[in-house]
């Protein structure tokens, strides 16, 4: 199947010249990327919902599985056509954008609400796009930057929002919309698309960054690498030729698909967090990053789960620190090199740093030790091993430098008869010291809680073994000790007390890992295994409890904008007790429907609320001649125009007849008891057209009728105390948040911003509403430090670059 995305102006061919090769190149990678991710869903789509139906808990929910499933079976090619078309619209450049109308506008951010049928359809896709922006954000922003740049220099390029997953999974949305589906199999298919698509295009966003930084597009943005990910689902099934999009690129493309590919991480037996910064973040920078501020990112809130960003060591450091020259370094140095240079000079004693608490071991041994004397690096891995058995249950298993060195050598001389013989040679003794170093920057890490920090201090002795035993350790971004202790800081960011289930849980993960944990690496590697089994158990349950709690908050919020629209428009106004229900029920209910589809600045809302104003105003007792008459001339196409525009809706229709006879026999009641007489009236007998009714024109309408209500005054309100927010806060962010001065801080997570109120919802680590706040207090709390955000980045890796610059700021 094929849809026709873009096209160019042949007038802008010749001014476009120098960045055709590049859009042809980013029409490629879409065409590319979203033909295998939407493959690969119809493709696995038999084996998911088949081991579904199979475990269905009614027959009723079983035949909807095998509805679904035969409905994929013959309308693949449809949805897949449907999807085309309708990311086509977003597609199209700028310089064609900007003659449509405000309709077709892409920057449409506010807050989409539903209900009921939709409910369940809207907020499964806004679910989709805050969970892709919490595992890949960051990637999302940097193109986005990007793109705002490339339209500067072209107005071929599609609007820098384009392609963000919001736009994406409203294509999937739309491509649905022409297919008769029951709701609950539309909710079967988003979570198939979530799957396999939405939360798989961090390798499209890095790829699309890649391109851009090759065609020197902000290239001082640090930009991750793709990894490669364990698959958890049996969707695995080549694509076939037949289901690519083919969402065609201009004519004079001439890219071949295979240009857009970037190598895969080493290590397949473990997940490296996504969402990880390429260094701190504003908040834990060290002072030297300020020389180096432009490769400094924020961490997203990725989720290990669907490992997406793998960084190198080299990419993942550099952001904290500036390296200096020196007279080892070169111009011509890669990150990586600089990284190797670094840490050789100190392991041979060439550079240290004067801020470490770091004790030689010569400080422990007796002075009658012959120099040169050393022992293997077996012996002191032996003595290690011991150490890490007899802290394995302590309360306090982090000894000082001192201790621990001493510990050390006291074990050395138990098992060589009671005395010390030999030194520690110096590369392993400054390796224990590096690592200390680390561990050391890790508790100075703001972003991790005294709980975690804890909990990673006891891995201490394991990492330093690990280090010891591979030269490669600190150069492998991808060394099964190191996702560990990402894995760790990552899935326990939410966690606020040492009696939460997810932390007991944790301590006993690590306890089995001290136990075990000798020499193989491979008990690491079992040790990734069961933190990604948690984290997929952790979350299945938040996935569940935050919907549900985003659909309280939605719902709850558009009742209440509802009822002010009703209390405005109402006041001061008599409402006869038979047309109470149609208000105060019929038509509150279709103006809740209308907002929460379309939003306040939709016309189907804006005219709701006009046939609102009209009909009460119309239910006002008559005061004069022309206000007699005009009632009497529109009533009735008032009447069925209501009837009409209920009748559109799913309510009871019985209900709705009863409710529009009643109002039919109010204005019959009001004409025959105003006072006024018809024969004392000159009428306007003109016969009426077919013509929709057109109410403009009654004249009993008053100024006041216009004025802003209390909804559209707070929404101006809200934008101006959101305004005061930094720009990285958005939804999937964590935060310890200020609570009051006699409490802890709470660590929860940004779930929903309610424009119109600027309110923010935040809920903790299973999903659950625990605290609201208002923008203009967080905007002060987060300003004061009271509040602050949490980075999600790799807890490693910003230690490594933070004891690196360390090292050169000594120096």
């Amino acid at each position: 199947m094929s849809a026709k995305i873009h096209s160019f102006d042949s007038h802008n061919q010749q001014q476009n010249n120098q960045y055709r090769e590049l859009i042809d190149n980013i029409h490629n990678c879409l065409n590319e990327q979203l033909s295998d991710l939407l493959a690969n869903m119809f493709n696995g789509a038999d084996d998911v919902l088949f081991h579904l139906a199979e475990n269905a808990e009614s027959n009723e929910q079983q035949t909807q599985y095998f509805d679904t499933m035969r409905m994929l079976r013959t309308e693949r090619k449809t949805i897949g056509k449907n999807f085309a078309d309708a990311l086509k619209n977003y597609l199209k450049p700028i310089s064609l954008k900007e003659k449509e109308t405000s309709e077709n506008n892409l920057a449409d951010d506010e807050l989409t609400l539903v209900d009921q049928d939709t409910m369940e359809e809207m907020v499964a896709i806004a679910s989709m796009h805050s969970k892709a922006m919490n595992l890949f954000g960051e990637a999302v922003n940097h193109l986005e930057a990007r793109l705002e740049v490339l339209s500067m220099k072209t107005a071929s390029i599609f609007d820098k929002q384009a392609i963000i997953p919001k736009h994406i999974c409203e294509s999937f949305q739309q491509a649905l919309d022409p297919i008769e589906l029951h709701p609950n199999n539309k909710i079967i298919l988003y979570k198939l698309f979530d799957q396999e698509v939405s939360s798989r295009l961090a390798k499209m966003y890095q790829m699309l960054n890649k391109l851009l930084i090759d065609a020197d597009i902000l290239p001082q943005i640090s930009l991750g690498k793709i990894s490669r990910q364990k698959q958890s689902t049996p969707l695995q099934a080549q694509p076939e030729t037949d289901l690519q999009l083919q969402l065609d690129t201009p004519a004079h493309s001439q890219t071949t698909p295979g240009s857009y590919t970037q190598g895969n991480g080493k290590h397949s037996g473990a997940t490296q967090p996504v969402g990880y910064s390429t260094g701190s973040v504003s908040q834990q920078t060290s002072a030297a990053s300020t020389d180096n501020n432009d490769n400094i990112t924020h961490g997203n809130g990725g989720h290990p789960q669907y490992s997406a960003y793998n960084g190198t060591p080299e990419e993942n450091v550099t952001g904290a620190y500036h390296l200096q020259n020196n007279t080892q370094q070169t111009a011509n140095n890669t990150p990586q090199q600089q990284i190797h240079n670094v840490i050789h000079q100190f392991m041979h004693g060439e550079i240290g740093a004067s801020n470490t608490s770091t004790n030689s071991f010569k400080q422990f041994t007796p002075s009658g030790v012959q120099q040169g004397q050393y022992y293997d690096k077996k012996e002191v891995v032996k003595t290690l091993s011991n150490l890490q058995f007899n802290y394995a249950s302590s309360n306090n298993p982090a000894l000082t430098s001192a201790e621990f060195k001493r510990a050390i050598m006291k074990d050395m001389g138990n098992r060589n008869g009671g005395a010390v013989t030999k030194q520690v040679n110096q590369i392993d003794e400054r390796t224990i010291d590096f690592i200390e170093m680390l561990f050391e920057a890790i508790t100075e890490d703001n972003s991790i809680s005294d709980l975690i920090t804890n909990l990673l201090l006891r891995l201490q002795i394991p990492v330093i073994k690990a280090a010891m035993l591979d030269e490669k350790f600190f150069e492998d971004g991808e060394h099964p000790a190191r996702y560990t202790l990402n894995l760790i800081a990552h899935i326990g960011k939410g966690i606020n007390s040492d009696q939460d289930s997810l932390y007991i849980q944790l301590d006993s993960i690590i306890k089995q890992l001290l136990d075990e944990y000798d020499v193989d690496i491979s008990s690491f590697e079992k040790t990734i295994d069961k933190l990604n089994l948690l984290i997929q158990q952790e979350d299945a349950q938040q996935i569940e409890n935050e919907i549900q709690a985003q659909k309280e908050v939605l719902q709850n919020h558009a009742r209440q904008v509802v009822l002010t629209e009703l209390q405005h428009h109402s006041k001061n106004k008599v409402l006869p007790k038979p047309v109470q229900p149609l208000i105060l029920k019929h038509w509150s209910t279709l103006l809740f429907h209308h907002y929460i589809k379309t939003g306040k600045d939709s016309n189907e809302w804006h005219d709701t609320v006009s046939l609102l104003k009209l009909i009460i105003k119309s239910l006002q007792p008559i005061q004069s001649e022309d206000e007699w008459a005009s009632v009497n001339k529109h009533h009735q196409s008032l009447t069925d125009t209501i009837r009409e525009t209920l009748y559109d809706t799913k309510q009871n229709r019985d209900e709705i007849d009863s409710a529009i006879q009643a109002l039919h026999e109010t204005y019959e009641t009001m004409l025959e008891s105003s006072g006024f007489k018809p024969d004392e009236i000159i009428l306007d007998i003109t016969e009426d057209s077919d013509e929709e009714a057109d109410f403009s024109n009654i004249v009993y309408l008053t100024p006041e009728d216009n004025a802003p209500s209390p909804v559209d005054i707070e929404a101006e309100q809200a934008e101006e105390k959101l305004s005061k927010l930094p720009d990285d806060i958005r939804p999937g962010v964590w935060f310890e948040i200020y609570t009051g001065e006699e409490s802890a801080v709470r660590r929860l997570k940004l779930s929903v911003i309610i424009i119109e109120e600027a309110r923010l919802i935040f809920v903790d680590r299973i999903g659950v509403k625990k605290m609201e706040k208002d923008a203009d207090e967080f905007a002060a709390e987060l300003e004061s430090g009271k509040s602050t955000m949490i980075a999600d980045h790799s807890v490693f890796d910003n230690a490594l670059g933070n004891v690196i610059n360390s090292l050169f700021t000594s120096a």
